[in-house]
């Protein structure tokens, strides 16, 4: 599978119980603002917040997928209020870059989201 053709979405399961606990997902999400760039996004249930789940798979995601960017960076969005989020792509190795302004598909709407990167090291 490649990201830079296809939206890959995968499950995060609880090693102990098999559970099911949220997703995660890379691919050129947003191809009008950031055409080229892979993304990188997550879900965690909320009984499996604060474990640690999410920045597993946000290290395990980027480290697996890095071989197929053609970029030298990961990035992600974050809504401002969404500090979970932020501390998930911080402890990933994520940094700030700046403030991003998307107008919504669907309604119009101009939404403001934070835009972290992961830079590859060699």
């Amino acid at each position: 599978m490649d990201p830079n053709t296809e939206f890959i979405l995968l499950a995060i399961v609880e090693k102990q119980s098999g559970k099911l606990i949220g997703q995660i997902n890379t691919g050129c999400e947003l191809k009008d603002e950031k055409p080229g760039e892979l993304s990188i996004g997550y879900f965690i249930s909320k009984d499996a917040m604060n474990k640690g789940y999410a920045t597993e798979a946000a290290k395990a995601m980027t480290r697996h997928y890095f071989p197929f960017n053609k970029n030298n960076f990961f990035f992600a969005i974050i809504r401002p209020e969404n500090a979970a989020s932020a501390r998930v792509a911080i402890k990933a190795g994520f940094i700030f870059i700046s403030e991003l302004r998307i107008i919504e598909k669907v309604s119009k709407k101009e939404t403001l989201f934070h835009y972290y990167r992961l830079y590859r090291i060699e």
